[in-house]
């Protein structure tokens, strides 16, 4: 395997990772996730383990159903920035969602450009 085939492995297997990660944090089981995106249960594990190599119609579908911007699964250390219905997130997710958005609104209030945010 060379340099850059163990890059795109290392990147596929962080991807993977975002994507396993957030959907625990938001509840949703693998099944559930996967019915929603149109994909096989054992193929959505396939892509959290890195394993998988997953079509962009596969990537888009399951950031829509987790309700994040695509670029956000390939961003390391972003913070989530759709807005959520109140109480689908842990009590410690919720926090820091109502916190980016009390910074998110201060910039609007400022005029000042908010990237990131569809």
């Amino acid at each position: 395997m060379n340099r850059r085939q163990r890059g795109e492995q290392r990147e596929a297997m962080q991807v993977g990772r975002r994507i396993q990660a957030e959907r625990q944090v938001q509840g949703v089981s693998r099944r559930a996730l996967a019915r929603q995106c149109g994909v096989g249960p054992t193929v959505l594990r396939t892509i959290e383990l890195g394993l998988g190599n997953p079509t962009l119609r596969q990537l888009v579908a399951i950031a829509r159903a987790l309700r994040v911007d695509l670029w956000m699964l390939f961003q390391p250390g972003t913070p989530w920035l759709w807005p959520v219905p109140p109480g689908s997130l842990g009590l410690e997710r919720q926090r820091q969602h109502d916190a980016i958005g009390r910074v998110r609104g201060l910039l609007e209030a400022a005029n000042e450009p908010v990237y990131g945010v569809s």
